[in-house]
């Protein structure tokens, strides 16, 4: 590839150099290395209000890891941010890594038994992977971070979004999970605790599955609310119901419909 776009402080030092072409899977890794960075830390890698001071530091790999990532993360970011396309870690290198690995395995559609839960099982969840979280997305443009994509395609996005929405949070997880207990006792839900600690609840022919995932520990969870049965008996009227019951704890819901 020839041409140099994006956000100086995203792109990856060929581009900058604009030196001949450049390798377009490897300068997606740096940017993935990056985007990581920034989902654990909370905060750009390399940062500098002069802009030709903060290319010396992509260039030189200039940064430092606070220290609540760990030592596997920090190896796949520091491999994913080498200032050489050539000896920097490819995509394939990084499906392949037991770090990226370990990310949450996409699960079934639920069967007739909508849930299956192990009945008071509490098992802490773990930080969803920063990769499970960029393959949401819209290639590499963070503001579809938390979008819902189809794959049917444009025509179905309608049936899409009324059975599943997201929306941030700064709560803590504990609180957060109890809220939505709480909101869907006061709703006349059943609720009940699967594996992973997600949330089931159950009302008639409605089912409800709530995941809470921590995305920057004690600052940020994005929480996934599925119909996973009744969505003919789940209409707008009742996603109106939870955002204003949940309006306190929301900080933005997302994949809504255009205007």
């Amino acid at each position: 590839l020839h041409t140099a776009c994006g956000t100086p402080a995203y792109t990856a030092p060929e581009i900058l150099r604009r030196s001949g072409g450049y390798d377009g899977s490897k300068a997606d890794a740096w940017s993935c290395g990056l985007i990581l960075y920034v989902l654990l830390a909370g905060y750009l890698p390399f940062s500098d209000l002069n802009i030709p001071a903060m290319c010396k530091k992509i260039s030189r790999r200039d940064y430092q890891f606070p220290d609540w990532i760990s030592k596997r993360a920090r190896f796949v970011i520091y491999r994913l941010l080498d200032p050489n396309p050539e000896s920097r870690m490819s995509l394939e290198g990084l499906f392949t890594n037991e770090w990226f690995k370990k990310s949450l395995k996409p699960e079934s559609e639920p069967k007739k038994n909508v849930f299956g839960f192990d009945y008071g099982n509490e098992v802490k969840i773990s930080g969803l992977n920063a990769f499970h979280i960029i393959s949401m997305s819209s290639g590499l443009d963070l503001s579809g971070l938390f979008e819902t994509t189809s794959s049917q395609g444009g025509n179905n996005s309608n049936s899409v979004n009324k059975r599943e929405k997201r929306f941030t949070s700064s709560a803590k997880m504990e609180v957060m999970e109890e809220k939505v207990k709480e909101v869907g006792g006061v709703f006349g839900f059943k609720v009940e605790i699967g594996k992973n600690n997600a949330i089931g609840l159950v009302k008639g022919k409605v089912g409800l599955v709530i995941e809470v995932f921590e995305i920057v520990p004690s600052q940020l969870l994005l929480v996934d609310v599925k119909v996973v049965e009744g969505g003919l008996e789940f209409e707008d009227n009742h996603w109106e119901d939870w955002k204003v019951a949940l309006q306190d704890l929301a900080i933005s819901w997302h994949n809504e419909e255009s205007s």
